[in-house]
């Protein structure tokens, strides 16, 4: 008798394995969008897969849909955008998948052939590399593999708005970091000569803090002109990072760009800072510097043989979720972008399956508005909402712990 009961069992989940039945499409970086969308003849680009899908879901067809990526990289110059009309059903979802056993990453950054790397001869680079590591620095002429966006390093810090960084590099799919000095430490803040504007007690004049300095080390940058510094200016919460507007190297003294929230102070142990985006200071594996002016990126490659070269581009989200229902991403790499992964607003029964999210400027997954950012740095206030942004978000919630992110 129970033998014949889990053959029922067994019987039963076979018939409703095949009632469920499944539409599938193929996207190939070998295909067409012209194609049919099949294993033999597929698309190439998610954006025609996800047209096909749209007018499926119009004709009311009640199977699931899967669309399987064959394997590579996916590059992206805008967001995937899904809405309303990309929803699947309660009970027949639409797939976007990994093709089984195939690696795919969708990105937002851009590939640079490993060729293009050259030594650096030019004697006035040179002269300003690090002497015990200017034979491991190599270049890449950004701007004749046809990159002209570089992004912009903007200050990043307690009160300040979360958006999406500049171009980072990524170095056999690892981050590598902007040059710093010191490499794994701070120096200590001298003496505060001007505290800079204090926006956090309602000054918004947004006049830089100036403070001075006794290492020696600054005076190695005297041909800089996009150096930043990052630190504790004044709380050992608040960390925050800014522009130098003005390294004075004869009477040793630093003026900042921006203004700390709450001023410039010295004194306490956890006044410190470093610096950051030097040229003058590639001196480990890893570190790189981008010369904006001249479009050239300099960098000391990682240990192992260098094997591929990506530079993040695009700043919206890789995907956007708008008011979707029943969507499922499965085994998918997500990276390398400017910005958030994936957003979600206003979405309801998605799944987000064994994906992996990494070498992104913000977040991976966001769901739910973030905040405009605000046009002063500020501890707490009231923002506009926005979409695909996170923004202002943190400052906003001091003030509005109840908002509805419409998530």
């Amino acid at each position: 008798m129970k033998k014949i009961f889990f053959l029922s069992l067994f019987m039963f989940s076979l018939l409703d394995s095949f009632s469920q039945q499944r539409t599938v499409f193929y996207v190939s970086l070998l295909g067409k969008d012209n194609n049919p969308g099949t294993i033999q003849r597929p698309f190439a680009t998610l954006e025609k897969a996800r047209s096909v899908v749209r007018v499926r879901s119009k004709q009311n067809h009640s199977d699931s849909v899967i669309v399987y990526l064959r394997k590579g990289n996916y590059t992206l110059k805008k967001s995937f955008s899904l809405d309303s009309l990309d929803s699947g059903k309660e009970n027949a979802a639409v797939i976007y998948s990994a093709y089984p056993g195939e690696e795919v990453h969708i990105n937002g950054s851009i590939s640079i052939p490993v060729n293009r790397v050259k030594p650096v001869f030019d004697p006035l680079i040179v002269s300003r590399l690090v002497p015990e590591a200017k034979d491991k620095i190599v270049q890449v002429d950004l701007k004749k593999a046809g990159l002209n966006d570089f992004g912009k390093i903007k200050p990043k810090g307690f009160g300040r708005p979360y958006e999406p960084t500049g171009m980072e590099l990524f170095c056999n799919n690892t981050a590598m970091k902007l040059s710093r000095w010191p490499n794994d430490s701070l120096v200590k803040t001298g003496k505060v000569l001007d505290p800079g504007s204090v926006p956090r007690n309602g000054d918004f004049s947004n006049r830089g803090g100036k403070f001075m300095f006794d290492q020696l080390r600054p005076q190695r940058w005297s041909a800089a002109k996009d150096i930043w510094i990052s630190g504790f200016f004044k709380y050992g919460y608040a960390d925050d990072a800014v522009k130098i507007a003005n390294l004075d190297l004869l009477n040793k003294t630093i003026t900042t760009e921006q203004p700390h929230i709450y001023g410039f102070e010295n004194g306490k142990i956890f006044h410190k800072w470093y610096a950051f985006n030097l040229l003058e200071e590639i001196d480990q594996p890893g570190e790189y510097y981008i010369d904006r002016e001249n479009g050239i990126l300099y960098f000391y490659p990682p240990t192992e043989q260098l094997t591929s070269i990506e530079l993040s581009v695009l700043e919206t989200p890789l995907v956007t979720m708008m008011n979707v229902s029943n969507v499922k991403f499965r085994n998918i790499i997500f990276e390398g972008s400017r910005g958030i992964g994936l957003y979600i607003e206003r979405g309801s029964s998605n799944t987000i399956e064994n994906c992996e999210f990494r070498n992104l400027g913000l977040v991976g997954i966001m769901i739910g508005k973030g905040i405009r950012p605000y046009k002063n740095i500020q501890h707490a206030g009231t923002g506009e909402p926005a979409s695909a942004v996170i923004g202002s978000l943190y400052s906003h919630l001091y003030d509005n712990t109840a908002m509805d992110r419409e998530a």
